[in-house]
């Protein structure tokens, strides 16, 4: 569905399921088994959106959550598209003091590919200008990350 469905498509099929989690307790929000580039923009943007209208709807609470990518091989999305450049993604459009997006990770994959994967995405989450930003990191200020692949079967 990635090259068919428009982006506000995918942030509409994702914004009542939201605005639901957002009434909830919950200490996470988990957007799993993410195909593409485009849906993963639609939940950044619904989280922003969230945060802009602080208080005035239920998606405005800051609750953390994960994004787990589908990923056809250790460099790209099941999609196609690049892993690192969703991993730019995330880093663009969940700004702040605080991200919301408290890791990203991979699931549904060949277990083959994790750990190019999470590679893939250490190195992407990561800015290593300074040794004291990879000493940080060491230390849990930077995102998690997140993998459970398939059982390896081929379908």
């Amino acid at each position: 569905y990635a090259s068919s469905c428009p982006l506000l498509q995918l942030m509409d099929w994702h914004r009542p399921r939201l605005a639901i989690l957002g009434e909830t307790d919950a200490d996470l929000l988990a957007f799993e088994t993410i195909p593409c580039q485009a849906e993963v923009v639609a939940i950044l943007q619904l989280l922003r959106e969230g945060r802009e209208q602080e208080g005035s709807a239920p998606t405005s609470r800051r609750t953390p959550c994960w994004i787990t990518l589908a990923c056809q091989d250790a460099t790209h999305l099941n999609s196609g598209e690049s892993l690192v450049s969703c991993v730019q993604l995330v880093k663009a459009l969940d700004t702040g003091s605080r991200p919301q997006v408290v890791g990203l990770g991979v699931n549904c994959c060949a277990p083959q590919h994790v750990e190019g994967a999470l590679t893939v995405l250490r190195e992407g989450l990561l800015t290593i200008s300074a040794a004291k930003e990879v000493i940080s990191a060491a230390k849990g200020s930077e995102r998690i990350l997140i993998a459970y692949p398939n059982s390896g079967e081929v379908w």
